[in-house]
């Protein structure tokens, strides 16, 4: 797979990955806690058809369809595995598809949530065209950000020196590189949100008083040097 292939479509990998029923655990509680608190207030307000992608196990399927009288939910995703164990928990709609060529009408979507996924791709440009597409005029896309000037950022020269593919190696980037490409698709940025201080699976082998420490802290790390970063872009 060329750089332009692994940059700008699939990761074929996905869609034999396994594992999948312990997704949400290896995540930790604290991260899915934050994810939860992050999008639930990113989501305020808005209402109509909304798409997860990828919708991974459903947990965030689940939160949005305890809101039925705002959203109507359609889960997406790449792995089938991931989308058997999303069916089991979840009445949402499901589709297979790959982000970059969605199978929907234009502005057919009020909401994109897509969580955990344009960082592993180094050229995202088309992946927010693709959204681009499908949300009707002042849609919203929530998704998050690996942050360049951070602690993971550091640790991941040592992590991609043993990884089997380019592919598999993730992409950081300044606020002004996400910005940028942004409004060059027709997006304007609203809120955007960064925590944690370590890399957030660190956060799932640490005891609660440690975390809660670190959370008390952390407003204090410039967010530029904070690990993630959570984003609500409208369509212009």
């Amino acid at each position: 797979m060329d750089d332009l292939e692994w940059a700008t479509s699939k990761r074929p990998d996905w869609a034999q990955k396994q594992n999948t029923s312990t997704y949400e655990t290896k995540m930790g509680w604290y991260a899915r806690q934050v994810d939860t608190e992050v999008y639930g207030e990113y989501l305020k307000g808005e209402s109509g058809r909304v798409l997860d992608l990828p919708c991974g196990t459903g947990r965030f399927l689940r939160l949005i369809e305890a809101e039925h009288q705002r959203f109507q939910p359609i889960g997406a995703d790449y792995s089938p595995n991931m989308m058997t164990i999303a069916q089991r928990t979840t009445t949402s709609p499901l589709v297979r598809c790959d982000g970059f060529f969605l199978p929907f009408q234009p502005q057919s979507f009020d909401v994109v949530l897509c969580t955990r996924l344009v960082f592993h791709y180094h050229a995202p440009l088309d992946l927010f065209h693709s959204f681009h597409r499908i949300l009707r005029p002042g849609g919203v896309l929530a998704f998050d950000s690996l942050n360049r000037l951070s602690l993971r950022h550091l640790l991941a020269a040592p992590f991609n020196t043993v990884r089997p593919t380019q592919g598999k190696q993730l992409w950081f980037a300044s606020f002004a590189q996400v910005q940028g490409l942004l409004s060059d698709c027709g997006f304007q940025v609203e809120q955007r949100t960064s925590r944690y201080i370590l890399p957030t699976r660190a956060y799932r082998f640490l005891a609660k008083f440690l975390i809660r420490f670190l959370a008390t802290v952390e407003p204090a790390v410039p967010e530029s040097r904070r690990v993630l970063s959570y984003w609500k872009v409208r369509k212009v």
